[in-house]
């Protein structure tokens, strides 16, 4: 999975290590010159700094003359009385001294080395067009090569002993999480559990155009949760589509789950309501709603979803989308979000998709959590959603 995605990381990665393995074709000083001038301007700076501290510490000596008024009786010349005020020590706090400071300069000098800020800029030039070639949209890939930038540039690279690679590729991972910091992980099956305490039957309402794998994704939630020990009802409220409902009931055959059916041409919204009566007069743990695939640029079509939605009040509405129509995709679910609350995604055809970047788009525009990958036609073909495995997967 994500291959095309994987291999922009990658040669982003050795792009990097060959500035600090001298690889790079352009010419530039030995490493030891580099250590030798670095460890000169840090010593200088250090002299020039104590140079500057340097303070006259000498006590300071204070002639006070106080001058007395003659008394009534007699006239006296005036007294003069002299008192040595002597400074009151000021606490400092202990600073290292000039050699301590020029050795831990030399010492870092010696031991570090960082990117330089022309050099992290051209990479992340060439990593930007990579990643709008593997479909991250335009926005979200100057965000992740600003933020990527950013991580390299505050690195310190030992120069010794060290896995640098393994540095680079920690500094990669936590700008590409800090790109998608604000999106839930969510774990569908928790998630899904919990409504069930709190109420049943427990309503699911699948969105997306058709073609997207919806009516197949549905029927793979419904034997997740017939293996979580849930019942469930299927409603065919796709009753425009030819081969819907048909479809659908093959999947209630197979799983040994009933389908709540209207004839085609039949009010989705009838379908929906019958499908949740039955659910809570037998006891049926969950509904799960399959949806006509509406065209997101038809107004009507989307009102009618709209009227849908509110006749079936969903306890989570899921939009499903094809990873194989990247960014296309995106755009739909945005419309989709105008009309109908969208609670999370899952993404469909993974497996087939090498190139990867749509899924960090849907994340960092949509900013919803995807609940599962879906990476093949059997029913177990979900693999859960995580933030974190997934970037991993990326910097393989």
């Amino acid at each position: 999975m994500f291959k095309k995605l994987k291999e922009a990381f990658k040669s982003f990665t050795q792009s990097i290590l060959s500035f600090f393995k001298g690889e790079e074709k352009e010419e530039k000083p030995t490493p030891q010159t580099t250590s030798v001038q670095t460890v000169t301007e840090q010593v200088t700076e250090v002299s020039q700094q104590e140079t500057t501290q340097v303070e006259t510490t000498a006590p300071r000596v204070e002639i006070k003359v106080e001058v007395k008024a003659p008394e009534k009786e007699a006239v006296e010349k005036p007294a003069i009385s002299t008192q040595v005020q002597q400074p009151v020590p000021e606490v400092e706090e202990k600073k290292p001294g000039i050699f301590a400071r020029i050795a831990q300069r030399v010492t870092e000098a010696i031991a570090y080395t960082k990117l330089s800020e022309d050099k992290v800029t051209k990479l992340c030039e060439d990593l930007f067009v990579k990643l709008v070639e593997c479909d991250v949209a335009v926005e979200v890939s100057e965000l992740i090569t600003e933020n990527v930038k950013q991580e390299l540039l505050s690195l310190k690279i030992p120069r010794f002993g060290a896995d640098k690679e393994k540095i680079i590729r920690e500094a990669i991972k936590r700008a590409l999480l800090k790109t998608i910091e604000d999106v839930p992980d969510v774990d569908f099956v928790e998630l899904v559990k919990k409504i069930h305490e709190e109420r049943s039957p427990v309503v699911l309402l699948f969105l997306g155009p058709n073609g997207y794998g919806k009516t197949t994704t549905i029927a793979k939630i419904g034997y997740l949760l017939q293996k979580l020990g849930y019942s469930v009802v299927f409603a065919a409220a796709d009753t425009f589509r030819a081969g819907a409902i048909e479809q659908l009931e093959e999947h209630g055959k197979r799983l040994g789950i009933r389908v709540i059916k209207h004839r085609y041409g039949a009010d989705p919204a009838a379908v929906i309501h019958d499908a949740i009566a039955h659910a809570e007069s037998k006891g049926i743990d969950f509904v799960l709603i399959d949806t006509a695939g509406r065209m997101h640029t038809d107004v009507n079509l989307m009102d009618e979803l709209r009227k849908i939605y509110r006749v079936a009040e969903p306890d989570l509405s899921i939009f499903v989308a094809d990873a194989l129509l990247g960014n296309e995709a995106l755009e739909v679910a945005k419309t989709y979000s105008k009309y109908v609350n969208i609670d999370g995604l899952i993404i469909t055809k993974v497996d087939a998709y090498p190139k990867g970047g749509s899924i960090l788009t849907f994340l960092v525009v949509l900013k919803k959590p995807i609940y599962f990958l879906g990476v093949g036609q059997r029913y177990e073909d979900l693999i859960p959603f995580r933030k974190e495995w997934f970037i991993s997967q990326l910097l393989e």
